[in-house]
């Protein structure tokens, strides 16, 4: 993944779906993933999952889920989690 302008990671929604999927948060028989596939709703992750993202995405990205961000609503597809990422901050180094 190469820097986007802000400084963290450009994450695409292909690279995001195969994290999941490379994760073992999705299941192994489970189709590709899409932008707009439910995750929450498909079983794809639960809240054990969404918790495992959210630690690769502050790992990997240079942001920080807040507390208020930790929603069905913000991780029910790939689209909704790069909604929220464009919303976050950068996380400062340090």
């Amino acid at each position: 993944l190469s820097p986007d302008v802000d400084g963290r990671s450009a994450l695409t929604a292909a690279d995001l779906a195969r994290r999941i999927e490379d994760a073992g948060i999705a299941g192994p028989a489970l189709a590709p993933l899409d932008a707009d596939t439910s995750l929450i709703e498909g079983g794809v992750v639960d809240s054990l999952g969404i918790f495992s993202l959210i630690a690769w995405l502050e790992e990997n990205h240079g942001v920080v889920v807040p507390p208020t961000e930790v929603a069905f609503d913000n991780f029910d597809s790939v689209a909704a989690i790069q909604r929220m990422l464009a919303r976050l901050p950068v996380a400062s180094a340090g």
